[in-house]
C-alpha cells in the first residue's frame, strides 16, 4: 500500500511538472508547424515567427510581423495577393546568391522593398543549377497540383552539412549580411511586416530565424525547435512521396554550431554585440518593436 501511494505521488508530481511546461512544447511538431504555417499554393515553407514566448514567459513575438519562407519565384497570383493584402509584406530580405536571383527571380509584391543579402558567392556552376531549377519548376507548375509542387520542391534541396551551418553563424562574409538585416529590423519602428527567405527556407533562412529568436529573448530550445520544423514541413509537404527526401535539416548540425558560438564568445549577448554590433540597448529596442505582453489567459494556460 505504501509503494502504491508513493507511485501515485510520483505520478501526480510528473503531471504537475508537465502542466507547467512551455505551451509550445505541449504540441507535437506537426501541430506546432501548423500553428505557425501560412498556407500557400506555391511558396514553400512560409511560417510566422509570431507567438513564440520569451524565456521569462512574460512576452511573445507579435504575430504578423516576422515571416520566413522559401523563394517566391513560383508564387501564384493568389499567393501574391495574400502576401500583399493579408500579410501586408513591406520588406523582403533575399539571402540567395546573385545567380539565383537572376535566373529564379522572385515574383514582385507591390509596395514591398526587396533587399538582396547574398550569403554565398555566385559561380558558373551555381548559375547552371539555378537555370535548371527555374526551368524545371516553371514547367512543373503548369500541370502539377500544389501538393506535388511542395513535394518536388522539398526533394530538390540537399541536406545541411555541419560545416556549412557553422559558417552561417561565424563566417564574416555571412554575418555582415545578417548584420544588415538586424539594422533594418531596428529601423522598423512602424512595425511593417518583414519576410526573409533563401531557396527552401531551411538553412540560411533557418539560421536567420534562430538568430532573430535568440535576439528577441526566446530560449535556445525553442529556437532549435523552430529550425527543426523544416523537417516537419518537408514531411507534411510530401517530399518523401515525390522525391524520397525525408529530412531537410539536421538538428545536430545546429546544436554543434551554437556550441561553437558559445565556445568562442561565451554568451549570446556577447556574440550579438561583437558580431552584429547589437548592444543591450539595441536588443531592448528590438524587443520593444517585435514583442508584446503575453495575454493573461495564455500565461495561466
Amino acid at each position: 500500500m505504501k509503494r502504491y501511494k508513493q507511485a501515485i505521488s510520483i505520478l501526480i508530481a510528473l503531471v504537475l511538472v508537465l502542466s507547467t511546461a512551455v505551451p509550445a512544447f505541449g504540441l507535437t511538431n506537426a501541430q506546432l508547424y501548423k500553428e505557425h504555417q501560412v498556407e500557400m499554393d506555391q511558396v514553400f515553407n512560409l511560417r510566422d515567427l509570431g507567438g513564440y514566448k520569451t524565456k521569462d514567459g512574460k512576452k511573445q513575438i507579435r504575430k504578423g510581423l516576422l515571416f520566413r519562407s522559401g523563394e517566391l519565384s513560383y508564387a501564384t497570383a493568389a499567393d501574391i495577393r495574400k502576401l500583399r493584402k493579408e500579410l501586408k509584406i513591406k520588406q523582403i530580405f533575399d539571402y540567395r546568391c546573385e545567380v539565383d536571383r537572376k535566373y529564379c527571380p522572385d515574383r514582385k509584391i507591390r509596395g514591398a522593398k526587396n533587399t538582396l543579402l547574398p550569403l554565398r558567392s555566385s559561380t558558373p556552376a551555381k548559375a547552371q543549377k539555378a537555370k535548371r531549377r527555374y526551368k524545371y519548376f516553371k514547367a512543373l507548375i503548369r500541370d502539377a497540383s500544389s501538393e506535388e509542387f511542395h513535394g518536388e520542391f522539398a526533394a530538390w534541396q540537399h541536406k545541411a552539412i555541419r560545416e556549412y551551418t557553422t559558417k552561417l553563424f561565424l563566417q564574416e562574409k555571412v554575418t555582415k549580411q545578417y548584420k544588415k538585416y538586424f539594422k533594418a529590423l531596428l529601423k522598423n519602428k512602424k512595425r511593417k511586416p518583414v519576410l526573409f527567405h533563401c531557396i527552401a527556407g531551411k538553412d540560411r533562412t533557418g539560421v536567420c530565424a534562430v538568430l532573430t529568436l535568440l535576439a528577441l529573448g526566446v530560449d535556445e530550445k525553442t529556437a532549435i525547435r523552430d529550425y527543426e520544423l523544416s523537417n516537419t514541413g518537408f514531411r507534411l509537404n510530401h517530399s518523401a512521396d515525390y522525391g524520397g527526401m525525408k529530412k531537410a535539416v539536421r538538428t545536430s548540425d545546429l546544436k554543434y554550431a551554437l556550441k561553437q558560438v558559445k565556445k568562442k564568445y561565451g554568451s549570446y549577448n556577447k556574440y550579438f554585440r561583437k558580431v552584429y554590433g547589437l548592444t543591450q540597448s539595441d536588443l531592448k529596442k528590438l524587443r520593444k518593436i517585435y514583442l508584446r505582453p503575453v495575454p493573461k489567459a495564455a500565461k495561466s494556460s
